[in-house]
């Protein structure tokens, strides 16, 4: 009996030893590899999604959370945001190339891990465009499932765990969960040497986008953009064009439910994107009759960011669709004082006094 204790003290010692390496050679990769202040990893966002998402858990402070594709990212940054609105702990969970179905999956996420006296009292602010409706974007269920901190029950995503105790499980783990894939490429590298064969080829490095401060360090040719955006995949995404208004308006009627308001904000974009665009086009002449079905809900409020000049001068953007710091900046100074515009024309109450749908936003 002693013999057997003793070997399960020693299994118990050396698996706590482990542990520590790992976690010390956790906080080690994520200073090595953490990228520029700027960068955007697109493939990355989705796996890490499972990992930041829980952090909100941690306080029962009312949440200001931004979602939107790689552009609500950039312009919208939680260090601007936190000092204009200081009564909600402010988080940005945009996902870069995310289209309206993956906005509505981090909605069904939050919906589980918040606990209603949160939701009620938090602000979700959702930056749509043109690829808002028209992409084709990953699948952020797929990529909560890919994590195993979720699985699928045929009729969505459940953690694995009691949805109240998903971020002290991802505390835990995360070590585990970070190092994962680092460890096995170099599993799978000190394997192909020893096998006397060349590695499987890697995928292409994901796309990045570096913002570097305030200067543009890729000048856009546009006849290029444009060209590029008018071949036949990315005419295809006109395909998906309708499912895309409905869950706009899916949505609006799942923050209805769940609580929280929702402010939808059209995002700017260059004015020479705006002008040769096609798909922008297509987008301001169709979203009308969607966004009054939307605002039909009370808890939904719309922002047009697009009637700023200010906010869509080129100078300002580093490529046909980034913000630049110098356009973060200006975003979220406006968000604020459109929405303070709100407030005080409604007495408290943008949506009840109809200033959103009066205020000449569409």
């Amino acid at each position: 009996m002693k013999s057997i204790l003793r070997q399960a003290g020693l299994l118990v010692v050396f698996a706590a030893l482990w542990y520590l390496i790992l976690y010390a050679g956790y906080y080690i990769y994520e200073e090595w590899t953490r990228p520029p202040v700027d960068t955007i990893c697109f493939v990355e966002a989705y796996r890490t999604l499972s990992l930041d998402a829980c952090r909100l858990q941690r306080n029962e402070r009312p949440k200001l959370i931004v979602l939107g594709s790689s552009n609500a990212l950039f312009g919208f940054r939680p260090d601007e945001l936190q000092p204009l609105f200081p009564q909600y702990e402010a988080a940005n969970l945009s996902l870069p190339g995310s289209n309206m179905t993956d906005t509505r999956q981090v909605i069904e996420l939050l919906e589980q891990l918040l606990p209603a006296h949160v939701k009620d009292k938090s602000l979700f602010v959702i930056g749509i465009f043109y690829g808002s409706v028209y992409g084709n974007g990953h699948n952020v269920n797929e990529a909560l499932v890919e994590s195993r901190l979720y699985r699928w029950n045929g009729d969505g995503i459940r953690p694995i765990v009691p949805a109240q105790r998903v971020d002290l499980l991802v505390r835990v783990l995360r070590p585990v969960l970070v190092l994962n894939r680092p460890l096995k490429n170099s599993l799978s590298f000190f394997h192909s040497l020893s096998s006397n064969r060349p590695a499987a080829a890697e995928a292409a490095p994901p796309a990045v986008i570096r913002q570097p401060s305030g200067e543009k360090i890729v000048q856009i040719d546009r006849n290029q953009w444009k060209q590029r955006t008018d071949n036949t995949d990315s005419r295809c995404r006109f395909e998906n064009e309708e499912r895309g208004f409905e869950e706009l308006v899916r949505v609006c009627d799942l923050i209805q439910s769940c609580g929280g308001k929702l402010l939808l904000v059209d995002l700017p974009l260059p004015e020479w994107h705006q002008n040769v665009s096609e798909y922008h086009e297509k987008y301001q002449a169709q979203k009308q009759q969607h966004l009054a079905e939307a605002l039909r809900y009370p808890s939904v409020y719309y922002v047009n960011l697009l009637e700023n000049e200010k906010l869509c001068d080129e100078r300002n953007y580093l490529d046909a669709t980034h913000p630049g710091p110098v356009a973060a900046t200006l975003w979220s100074k406006t968000l604020r004082q459109r929405w303070e515009d709100f407030s005080v024309a409604a007495s408290g109450d943008p949506h009840d006094s109809g200033a959103v749908q009066k205020s000449g936003l569409f």
